[in-house]
């Protein structure tokens, strides 16, 4: 019997000690941690990464998205032409172009800086020119009321809302995929290879010609506005593409690279008439920018097509 009462308290006093470790490790592990905290703070941390050359671009970018997202939520969607059945204006253009004509000057202050870097950024660069373009018909086009046939009007202003309201949703994935531009991407399309860098430039020298048709030649007939902002992004990426065409890298033939020059340079020379007051000399000066640039672009396709007879195809 006095066996099994010392046995049950050997059992108590082991159990009593387990539990008083058990109270002892909690604020033992407690004052550890705080310990290895402070030792963290206390470690040296890594010195941030210094500034890129490309912040100030990479920021233009976002500003230039984030406003046109936001014009488009609180103006281009609301934009309604049926408003004008009741002799009242699609949207209230003052507010809106309050808001949203900063879009131009954001615009022509960073497509400068931005063209003919990297393809993806060449592509979010078209993409924003036809949306403030765009913004720039619409808002001219709000301000009318009094029209005699009101249905081709209000069918006009529908698809250039619809059209203008696309383009600002391509914005936003455009610009996810130029900030996963490395600085190497952007100072020189570091990442692409010799035959994608040809490829890329020869594609923006031969789009010229179809630019020249679509936003010069196509809207003089029609007698309604130049494409400013697209036409300025296609002749900078244009001329910066034929320049690139002579360097030993991309392996060009002269005949090609000579062909390229001539029709940047005839694109700019139409571009630099059309963007500015041509109205006086538009009769007397429009012929020879027409006539310079037929004979640019057909000797580019004469040349091209006997250098890259598939691709031209």
């Amino acid at each position: 019997m006095r066996r099994v009462t010392i046995l049950a308290l050997l059992t108590v006093f082991a159990l009593a000690a387990a539990c008083g470790g058990k109270k002892d490790s909690a604020p033992a592990k407690k004052e550890a941690a705080k310990a290895e905290a402070a030792k963290a703070a206390e470690a040296p941390k890594p010195p941030p990464a210094p500034p890129s050359e490309f912040d100030s671009l990479r920021k233009a970018l976002t500003e230039f998205t984030t406003l046109a997202t936001a014009c488009d939520k609180g103006w281009f969607a609301k934009v309604d032409p049926n408003k004008i059945d009741k002799w009242e204006l699609p949207i209230e253009v003052p507010p809106m172009e309050e808001k949203c004509d900063p879009l131009l000057r954001q615009y022509e202050a960073l497509y400068q800086a931005a063209g003919f870097r990297h393809p993806v950024l060449d592509d979010f660069l078209r993409t924003a020119a036809l949306a403030t373009d765009r913004y720039m018909f619409l808002a001219f086009r709000c301000k009318k009321v009094g029209v005699r046939d009101k249905l081709p009007y209000k069918k006009m202003l529908t698809e250039l809302r619809d059209a203008l309201r696309a383009d600002v949703a391509g914005l936003a994935p455009g610009l996810e995929k130029v900030l996963k531009l490395t600085d190497a991407d952007l100072q020189g399309a570091g990442s692409l290879a010799a035959d994608a860098r040809r490829t890329w430039a020869l594609d923006a020298v031969a789009r010229l010609p179809q630019d020249f048709a679509t936003w010069i030649e196509s809207t003089r007939k029609e007698n309604l506005p130049i494409w400013r902002y697209c036409l300025m992004t296609s002749s900078v990426i244009g001329t910066r593409a034929a320049s690139s065409l002579g360097t030993p890298l991309l392996s060009v033939e002269p005949a090609v690279v000579k062909a390229a020059g001539e029709l940047a340079a005839s694109f700019a020379g139409a571009w630099q008439f059309w963007s500015g007051d041509y109205f006086e000399a538009e009769e007397k000066g429009s012929p020879a920018q027409y006539k310079a640039m037929k004979k640019s672009s057909d000797a580019w396709r004469k040349v091209y097509a006997k250098a890259y007879p598939k691709a031209a195809k």
